[in-house]
């Protein structure tokens, strides 16, 4: 449940921005905050996250809505060296810089009604040792 996209023609630290808003959020939840952000990047990861999500889709007959992004890196890709031409015949360098995105998928784990209650049972505890712990300051 992976998908790459290599030779991204955005510099790596400005991807990076968007790959932080999305980390750790459901798949559904990852495209509609990639469709509302107005940063070119966000077009680049939406068209990984919806190949990550095809893919994890043809492995395991799960909806979107059944993973969420475990990991999503994005690294450095080759640098392009241009030259500007600058007067009396000479000229400056210019880095044209790529990224590669990683998006690796998770499936989301169903809570049992078990472990449900298990939480509603020690919650009251809690407050009944904080209640306790008031009392003997208060005396």
């Amino acid at each position: 449940m992976r998908a790459l996209l290599k030779h991204n023609r955005q510099a790596p630290r400005k991807v990076r921005l968007i790959a932080n808003l999305i980390r750790g959020k459901k798949a559904t939840e990852a495209l509609t905050i990639l469709k509302h952000t107005p940063k070119k990047a966000s077009d680049s990861v939406a068209k990984v996250l919806k190949s990550a999500i095809a893919n994890a889709r043809q492995d395991s007959s799960k909806k979107e809505d059944d993973f969420y992004i475990e990991k999503i890196t994005v690294d450095k890709g080759f640098t392009m060296k241009r030259r500007m031409p600058k007067w009396r015949g000479t000229s400056d360098p210019i880095r044209k810089h790529t990224s590669n995105i990683v998006i690796e998928l998770g499936e989301v784990e169903k809570n049992t009604p078990q472990t449900k209650e298990v939480e509603k049972e020690e919650a009251p505890k809690v407050e009944k040792n904080k209640k306790e712990t008031k009392e003997k300051s208060a005396k």
